[in-house]
């Protein structure tokens, strides 16, 4: 038998509690995309085998190695896996690609040797999700999320993913399927990871309290009801607001003032948009009605991408292929 995956990025609006003091801390918001994607076959192998259209770095082919040799010893399988990746989501550019890479190959693994198992445990073994938990859930429920993050109990520190040594499952607290377009814009710069986004997070947390209360009420007032009214407009002005407060100023501070001068460019040419960085980034995404005209005052050659896309209301996608 051979599996064909079809998996959604995800784009992280931001983490809302960064404080902590009330025994939860993370805490995340966003939202599943139809591009970019991952997309891959898989089928039994006795040895391991990894075949790729694009790029991949070092680093991810070691991880997906890694990641099956784990659930080899976990689950006592003698098989192994040969995968063929025909789409691949970009690395370190704030769309979750490695939590949707690892986890999604993961389930296939597990899959081709009939073991049942959950997006949300298979986080837990291969330690993903340890921040935001948004990657593990939006693979398979695809839509918009907020999630409730970490209890404090479990997790005392401020940590990026990579860093966290349990993994806890966190709870899902509103789910819902706007229908919007966005624009995707990714320029070429530095990327922040590794040591770099583990000394942010030293260097910038506990958030004070009253930026995280104000991060609520964006949240509650604006965010949550614009998606169930469907009312772009309320939720453009949500995602400006989030950007002003101190955990996604800070991250988008991270990359000097290319980040800042683009989305103020941006606003010069409509100021109804909604432009947001994703995660840690460098990943802009911009909501609007009229973004065909932020496209045409774009140089090509700054950007590593410009690609209109859609919010992905479903989730992944699997088939199953005979021999």
């Amino acid at each position: 038998m051979i599996l064909k995956y079809k998996v959604p990025s995800r784009i992280a609006i931001n983490l809302y509690d960064m404080n902590g003091n009330l025994g939860r801390v993370d805490g995340g918001m966003g939202f599943s995309l139809e591009y970019p994607r991952l997309v891959f076959t898989s089928s039994s192998s006795l040895n391991f085998n990894l075949i790729s259209n694009e790029k991949l770095s070092d680093e991810m082919q070691k991880s997906i190695e890694e990641s099956i040799d784990i659930l080899k010893g976990k689950f006592r399988i003698q098989n192994n896996i040969k995968i063929k990746i025909e789409e691949s989501i970009p690395e370190h550019s704030g769309f979750g690609s490695k939590t949707a890479t690892l986890l999604s190959i993961g389930h296939a693994f597990c899959k081709l040797n009939n073991i049942d198992i959950s997006f949300v445990k298979l986080g837990e073994i291969l330690r993903r999700g340890g921040t935001s938990g948004l990657g593990i859930n939006l693979i398979d429920k695809g839509g918009f999320i907020l999630e409730g993050g970490h209890s404090t109990k479990y997790k005392k520190l401020f940590q990026p993913s990579s860093s966290v040594e349990k993994v806890t499952a966190v709870p899902i607290l509103a789910r819902y399927e706007p229908n919007w377009d966005l624009l995707l814009i990714v320029p070429k710069t530095e990327r922040v990871f590794g040591k770099k986004e583990r000394e942010f997070f030293n260097e910038i947390c506990p958030i004070k309290e009253e930026d995280i209360e104000k991060l609520a009420r964006i949240t509650l007032s604006i965010m949550l009801p614009s998606v169930i009214e469907n009312n772009l407009q309320n939720f453009c002005k949500g995602i400006n607001l989030i950007q002003k407060r101190t955990w996604k100023k800070s991250e988008i501070e991270l990359h000097d003032i290319l980040i800042s001068d683009l989305i103020n460019k941006m606003r010069l040419i409509d100021t109804s948009l909604g432009i947001g960085m994703s995660s840690i980034g460098p990943a802009i995404y911009v909501f609007g009605e009229n973004l065909s005209k932020i496209i045409k005052n774009l140089n090509k050659e700054e950007f590593e991408i410009i690609q209109m896309t859609k919010i992905n209301n479903s989730g992944l996608e699997i088939q199953e292929i005979n021999n």
